[in-house]
């Protein structure tokens, strides 16, 4: 009995150290409509949650941006960085060019602090840049991070003089670049 017992408890131990020594994703997604880059990002962090045996995937969710999915996420067990109200989503101006352009930069303005907070003490290993990148990109370059950035793109970046000057300062410390089909090239 206590040999099986003790056998049970290093069983549990192992198992316990394991999930702690396991690196961390982090995907940074902020949509203030619904595409299909918030599947995608679902699709990818259950992913690794079921394949990896290294890797844990986290999806920040900083305005409730992911609460729409509440019920698949809840399903597929995958953890959500949660930072502000999820109430202040419900107020952020979505449709149309101006609006959604003041909507990205109250989202870059807020989230500027609380990202490079947690990249700084959380330390994942990666970030997953899906949208909104301009954020990432800056605190890129504006400092140092032990974590490695990924940028995911969909399509062909529209480079006007601003982003085309942050992406060639950028480019040099991004980790890897990914986009879904060769036609996007």
């Amino acid at each position: 009995m206590f040999i099986k017992l003790y056998f049970n408890n290093i069983n549990t131990l192992e198992i316990q150290i394991r999930k702690t020594l396991r690196k961390k994703i982090y995907y940074w997604s902020p949509s203030i409509v619904n595409i299909a880059t918030n599947s995608a990002v679902i699709n990818s962090a259950f992913s690794i949650k079921k394949y990896s045996k290294i890797f844990d995937a986290e999806i920040i969710n900083f305005f409730g941006e992911f609460e729409r999915f509440d019920k698949n996420i809840k399903s597929k067990e995958i953890k959500l960085i949660n930072f502000y109200n999820k109430k202040l989503f419900n107020y952020l101006p979505r449709h149309g060019k101006i609006n959604s352009r003041i909507s990205f930069i109250l989202i870059f303005l807020m989230s500027f602090i609380p990202l490079k907070k947690i990249l700084k003490q959380d330390k994942p290993e990666y970030l997953i840049v899906h949208l909104i990148t301009s954020l990432p990109l800056i605190l890129l370059i504006m400092f140092k991070f032990q974590t490695k950035f990924v940028l995911r793109i969909s399509g062909l970046p529209r480079l006007n003089i601003i982003r085309k000057f942050l992406w060639k300062i950028a480019l040099k410390k991004i980790h890897l670049i990914t986009c879904p089909y060769a036609r996007d090239l």
